[in-house]
């Protein structure tokens, strides 16, 4: 049996087997802590340094602009505190959505990659179940699977509880294939066939 086809690539991405290649030796042979001033933590510092070095240069930007973080959610909150710092003789404000995911209040930015497809008179989560040989996929808004409330993001758009109960979030990555989306495209089709005749 084929593996689902993966269309949850806002939720977590494979890693390129290029960067799986080079980052190999930091997580077997040397993989001290970039802080510590052991030799394992000085060769982890210097594999930090050059890869600040290298992104740096490929998008012109200086090294000491270059910020590694451990998680998205760090990523968000260093990026918002930083702006709000270094404008705070502007106004103590920021001004923000109503859809932005919860790690900043619920996400700034919809995603080229994204497709929130609903179908109706089915839950979106049985949807997903019946088609898990076919597809692995997200219902509701990223990091947020649990639990049936109805995605917030969808409900402050005024998406009908109904429609919203039904909505599949489906996310492409670049290892996606015309046939693989084809593919789950039938799945889900022929799982909401199956519920709803």
């Amino acid at each position: 049996m084929n593996a689902p086809v993966y269309l949850d690539y806002n939720a977590t991405t494979p890693v390129d087997p290029r960067v799986a290649k080079v980052i190999e030796p930091y997580l077997c042979q040397h993989f001290g802590n970039p802080s510590s001033t052991h030799v394992y933590g000085r060769n982890a510092h210097q594999a930090v340094e050059l890869a600040r070095q290298q992104l740096a240069r490929l998008i012109a930007a200086e090294d000491v602009e270059i910020v590694f973080t451990g998680c998205a959610t760090e990523a968000n909150n260093l990026a918002i505190r930083g702006v709000a710092r270094a404008l705070r003789d502007k106004g103590r404000h920021l001004v923000t959505s109503a859809v932005e995911h919860p790690a900043v209040e619920q996400p700034m930015q919809r995603l080229p990659n994204t497709l929130n497809i609903s179908f109706p008179g089915v839950d979106g989560r049985d949807l997903l179940a019946h088609a898990a040989d076919e597809v692995a996929a997200s219902v509701g808004s990223a990091c947020h699977e649990e639990g049936d409330a109805v995605s917030g993001v969808l409900g402050t758009m005024g998406i009908e509880i109904e429609r919203a109960r039904g909505a599949v979030r489906l996310s492409l990555g670049t290892p996606s294939t015309d046939a693989e989306i084809e593919r789950a495209s039938n799945a889900l089709i022929a799982a909401w066939r199956a519920q709803t005749d």
